[in-house]
């Protein structure tokens, strides 16, 4: 993620933290902070990287909870629908994974990898239903749980669900938390 350095006092400022302590926390000095957020210094890729990871971790601190970002409007496949509907859904809406309910209980999730595989497989679009190259479903977790939990997950699951006493109320992808931390920093 880039950040013009110029904006690093703005983003600092908008967590309520001083230049000392965000030099603090990304082990360098309060003057290179000063200087970053100015303008008159030119940063080493590293010492700007350790500035940014430390902006994030105090973003991800603030305590939000996945709910706070997730997507409520769900689009789904059913379990009947052909892998071409499918696609032609994923298309419409520019995303890269649905996931798969058989009524109102989740099932799995199909992903443009998981078309991909099938077709190169040989199946025909129009023919299978996605029942046949579905994955197993992606985890759900509270609306409650720490966006950081999400974060970690995010990195082995295209998706993660969100629930509300039981019940599928929204989703979170990476694009989610990438939108988020650009608003955020």
């Amino acid at each position: 993620m880039f950040i013009d350095p110029c904006r690093i006092g703005e983003i600092r400022r908008k967590l309520g933290i001083t230049q000392r302590e965000l030099a603090k926390l990304a082990g360098v000095s309060q003057s290179f902070i000063a200087k970053l957020e100015s303008g008159r210094i030119d940063p080493t890729y590293s010492k700007y990287k350790q500035v940014l990871d430390a902006l994030a971790k105090l973003s991800f601190k603030k305590d939000v909870k996945i709910g706070d970002i997730m997507v409520k409007n769900i689009i789904h496949a059913d379990v009947n629908e052909t892998v071409k509907e499918v696609a032609e859904k994923l298309l419409k809406y520019a995303i890269s994974q649905v996931p798969v309910f058989d009524g109102n209980k989740l099932v799995g999730i199909v992903t443009e990898s998981t078309i991909l595989n099938g077709v190169s497989g040989g199946i025909k679009m129009s023919e299978v239903k996605v029942s046949k190259i579905m994955e197993a479903p992606p985890p759900i977790l509270p609306e409650d749980t720490p966006l950081i939990v999400a974060v970690q997950l995010l990195k082995f699951y295209p998706i993660i669900l969100v629930s509300e006493r039981g019940e599928i109320v929204g989703l979170i992808s990476k694009a989610d938390i990438i939108g988020f931390m650009r608003e955020t920093l």
